[in-house]
């Protein structure tokens, strides 16, 4: 199944895939990349418990 491969590349990356997330949604959100894109794309790689989260700092930091 192609979920089950992304599951697993994902878990491979672990908590580093969540800290590049954010710096590059950051830099996105400074180009002016549309908000609601990121957000979703977020919560569809991490899940609604860590997605959120997530998305709040780096929408924070790209704001700053």
């Amino acid at each position: 199944m192609v979920e089950s491969r992304l599951t697993r590349v994902l878990l491979r990356f672990g908590a580093g895939l969540t800290l590049a997330f954010i710096a590059i949604s950051a830099l996105a959100t400074v180009f002016l990349f549309p908000g609601p894109v990121l957000a979703a794309t977020s919560g569809l790689l991490f899940g609604t418990a860590v997605g959120f989260p997530t998305t709040l700092c780096a929408a924070t930091l790209g704001a700053t």
